[in-house]
């Protein structure tokens, strides 16, 4: 838990959108799909009844006295804390304002208004949405009404920020004024001339998009002439409520029943098919092949966003060879594309922009059994998939200046040894598609998509190409690939004295031995992980001991305090939110001295997890302010710090925006170099055994300090794999659904995760050497070697006298306020495949005397004793905290980086070098 390094700052990412809004939200007959992974596509889940979000937002003419307060309640809340509205419900709220000196003013209003905007001159902006709503008036008191303005000129601003044509008497307003509103917005709207009305459309406010649709409420003080008004405005976010046509009976009935999908063969009625298409190309550089190609996709062509598209494909060749590698799965591209077509409104006429929509991922494939209902047709292959939706993606949309279509689109195929002729065209062939925001009538869609295929995509494929160009064994690769392929390495078959006219010089073989090794352990791993142990709840601190002594490990000016005094204090507790809360204390007024400590908690977790283990808190808030030092982290507590390894998950100091990743060992481990898109974190450091450690800083907004408490927190998870150690962060309101849905109970499906903020892959660091059985600990400390050091306490606070503990930690300790855990869970995890570790012989109870590490180690971590037990895959976990039973305890074992991080790097890294090799 260590850094001793400034801290550094990257521009965060703005792409984020309303995401899963609508399952929070009811509506009349409409079913609001959650995906989850795991095999189902659920309707939203029950949170009882909805509350709505508020959003303040203030004019000062006076620092500190609001003159003019919007209080906005809405329906949700988007990242950037942007009220978002729900077609159909209204826009409630109500405006404060506190006069100081008497004003005279005509009226109060609030104008609701809505425009497309395509530049910034106001003949590039029109207005589709203004409606007017009377707070106060001089000469109707305070009774509120509504107006919709019309508007005769569709490319004028609708008369948004004019006054009424008459003049108007003035009243005086002197004091404080509350005025609740409750505003309808209207479904339809019409531009005037004649023209059709129409469905408000979705808020668009996306970077790299030519038009914005921009909805806006603003409240208006109107005062006499002369005087200057007062206003007050904030964009909102608005989304429509569309549905796609019912399924088709055979295709409700699957779903009802929760069996797999009629085929095409069968149901003919159930499918469109795409035009035939001929793929030609070159085949392991030697010869010409081709191959017809027909795309399916289920009918009605209409998907709600947060499902799925199911899909299947037939390839028909008379060249078996190249049948089998474009039928593999990682061999098919599939993807949605989006067309926006908006009216330049200052040049004229349309423009037109394609967004492949790179962060939706392609279709996942897997094979299928549809040729055994054509006998006999042995050049014919089948194969299923399913393209999955975003939740956050804009429906399809057609009004006036602009539309929004999909597409899926067939891209050419990437089949190891084949390459495919370049026609000069990025998409073979698409078929437009319609998407809505909610859920068709009827039972959900499911998924039927095996867990974790993506990595036996990878396997198959590899397999193939090593069939085809070394002529093994098939039975002996497919039917037991580690077996097969690691004789066949071991053997020389892999470096024959002639393939193809390849050099098989002794470097080159040993580079495939090294390539295809580290395909054969990637694709061996697991995805799927159990729970062993949830810390939640009132039982929440029954785990873990408390360390009840000073800080000697980095030196803070804090004493941990044992059990019954956080307790009698309330330094720790559980709220009536059922959250554990673990605090530093901020309340007792402390006196200028030479040594001067502030009550504060450490906590060591009674169990300790291995390899193969999985490790995700939740947290609400996490302690943050000058001075203030919180962490998660992990250590070996069998050895002297950093015998045994450190793990940190969550760490940072003062001022600081981001948190860092680190890990902490002896020498010889060390960061591996980065390859593009295995991490969207900045690595900062490499060397894991300097005194920093190896970090890695998050670059995704929210990750820490108050910003992470007003996104309501969010959720940081730990994999540690004989594979590597991989961390990802989400903040609240982008959160996997699958984990939202995990229970206690509940398996663990981390295929869908993505990319990790930080990777630690092994090739450079044995993690089964490094990193032995590791405890859990929770803490927040006060000034010490990091947060306390003048040069560093000095760049993240800006204090009176830039003396941590003057500036801080002496006083009433009001000023520790923040300085709080919240913590929903902690979970721990064992993968599918981790193997089991004897107990340890050691009998350690929290009160086991501390050792402190001294000398040159910084920081010198000191150990608590606890114990180190055993998993069984049968046992369930023990609650009670004088013995405890279970913890995820390890020998190697293949967890490892989940499937979708594995892809980009296999298709851009590998497969390239692959073929340079051989």
């Amino acid at each position: 838990m260590y850094a001793l390094s400034q801290p550094q700052s990257t521009p965060p990412s703005y792409d984020q959108d309303v995401g899963e809004l609508l399952d929070d939200v009811e509506f009349e007959s409409i079913e609001l799909p959650v995906y989850s992974p795991p095999q189902r596509l659920r309707t939203a889940r029950t949170r009882g009844p909805r509350r709505d979000e508020s959003v303040e937002y203030k004019l000062e003419l006076k620092k500190g006295r609001p003159y003019l307060v919007l209080q906005l309640l809405a329906d949700g809340l988007c990242p950037k804390n942007i009220p978002t509205y729900i077609e159909g419900t209204p826009i409630k709220g109500e405006v404060r304002m506190d006069v100081e000196e008497a004003e005279a003013v005509q009226d109060v209003v609030l104008n609701i208004h809505g425009r497309f905007i395509t530049g910034l001159a106001p003949d590039e902006q029109v207005s589709f949405l203004n409606i007017w709503h009377t707070l106060w008036s001089s000469n109707g008191g305070d009774e509120p009404h509504s107006r919709l303005a019309s508007c005769p000129n569709p490319l004028s601003l609708c008369g948004f920020g004019t006054r009424a044509p008459t003049p108007r008497p003035t009243g005086r307003l002197q004091g404080k004024y509350t005025w609740p509103f409750s505003i309808t917005v209207p479904r339809k709207v019409a531009m005037g001339n004649g023209q059709p009305s129409f469905h408000l459309p979705h808020s668009l406010d996306e970077r790299g998009c030519h038009i914005t649709v921009c909805y806006e409420i603003t409240v208006k003080v109107r005062k006499a002439k002369l005087k200057p008004d007062r206003s007050l405005s904030t964009v909102f976010r608005y989304i429509t409520i569309s549905k796609p046509p019912p399924f088709l009976p055979l295709k409700r009935l699957a779903y009802q029943e929760r069996v797999s999908l009629m085929g095409p063969t069968i149901d003919t009625e159930g499918w469109h098919s795409g035009d035939p298409i001929t793929i030609k190309g070159m085949l392991f550089r030697n010869r010409r092949v081709s191959t017809t190609c027909t795309l399916y996709l289920s009918k009605p062509l209409g998907y709600a966003r947060g499902t799925l598209i199911p899909l299947c494909m037939r390839l028909q060749s008379d060249d078996p060879q190249v049948l089998d590698l474009l039928s593999t799965p990682s061999s098919i591209k599939v993807v949605l594309r989006r067309s926006i077509k908006y009216k330049a409104l200052r040049q004229g006429g349309w423009r037109k922009t394609i967004d492949p929509l790179d962060d939706c991922p392609s279709a996942v494939w897997w094979p299928s059994t549809e040729h055994d209902n054509i006998p006999r047709e042995s050049n014919v292959r089948f194969v299923n998939g399913e393209l999955h939706l975003r939740s956050s993606l804009k429906p399809s949309e057609k009004v006036p200046f602009f539309q929004t279509k999909y597409a899926v689109a067939l891209l050419p195929f990437e089949a190891i040894g084949f390459v495919q002729d370049d026609n000069g065209e990025e998409v073979v062939q698409e078929q437009a598609v319609d998407i809505a925001t909610a859920s068709a009538s009827g039972p959900p869609p499911i998924k039927f998509a095996p867990p974790g295929y993506e990595r036996w995509c990878i396997l198959l494929a590899l397999t193939t190409f090593i069939r085809s160009v070394y002529g093994i064994n098939a039975a002996g690769v497919h039917g037991n690939f580690a077996g097969g392929f690691v004789s066949s390495i071991n053997e020389g078959q892999l470096c024959p004295s002639s393939v193809s006219g390849f050099s098989s010089s002794h470097h080159h073989c040993a580079m495939r031995r090294t390539v295809l090794s580290i395909l054969l352990f990637v694709c061996s791993a697991s995805a799927l992980y159990h729970p062993v142990r949830e810390y939640a709840g009132p039982t929440f601190f029954d785990g873990w001991a408390y360390y009840g002594n000073v800080d000697n490990t980095t030196w803070g000016n804090v004493t941990y305090v044992d059990k019954e005094t956080a307790m009698k204090s309330s330094l720790t507790y559980v709220n009536t939110a059922g959250n554990a809360v673990v605090r530093v204390d901020n309340f007792t007024v402390i006196q200028p001295a030479s040594l001067v400590n502030r009550d504060t908690i450490r906590l060591t977790s009674l169990d300790s997890y291995g390899i193969g283990s999985l490790i995700i808190i939740d947290a609400a808030h996490i302690p943050y302010g000058c001075s203030v030092w919180p962490a998660f982290w992990t250590y070996g507590i069998e050895q002297e710090w950093p015998l045994a390894g450190e793990i940190d998950i969550i760490e940072a100091i003062n001022g600081m925006d981001h948190n860092q990743f680190a890990l902490h060992t002896t020498p010889g481990c060390f960061k591996a170099d980065e390859i593009p898109g295995t991490q969207t974190g900045q690595t900062l450091e490499g060397d894991c055994s300097t005194p920093r450690g190896c970090i890695v800083a998050e670059t995704k907004p929210n990750s820490f300090g108050p910003a992470f408490a007003a996104a309501g927190g969010g959720v940081y998870a730990v994999q540690i794999a004989e594979s590597g150690v991989f961390q990802w962060f989400w903040s609240r309101p982008d959160i996997p659904a699958n984990l939202l849905a995990t229970t206690a109970d509940n398996t663990l499906d981390i295929s869908s995760w993505g990319i990790p903020t930080s990777a630690y892959p092994s090739t450079r660091c044995n993690m089964t050497q490094f990193f032995p059985p590791q405890n859990l600990v929770l803490l927040t400390t006060l000034c010490g070697v990091w947060a306390g050091v003048p040069s560093i306490y000095s760049s993240t606070c800006h204090t009176p006298t830039n003396n941590c503990v003057n500036d801080n930690i002496v006083g009433d300790g009001s000023n520790y306020a923040n300085a709080y855990w919240e913590i929903k869970s902690i979970r721990a995890f064992i993968s599918d495949d981790a193997p089991i570790q004897p107990p340890s012989s050691a009998t350690p109870t929290p009160n086991s005397p501390i050792t402190t590490v001294t000398g040159s180690q910084l920081p010198p971590i000191s150990s608590v004793a606890v114990s180190v037990v055993v998993i069984s895959p049968t046992d369930t976990p023990s609650t009670d905290t004088a013995q405890p039973t279970a913890s995820p305890t390890g020998k190697p074992s293949s967890a490892t980086i989940p499937s979708p991080n594995l892809s980009p790097i296999f298709h851009l890294v590998l497969i390239p070098l692959i073929l340079v090799l051989f």
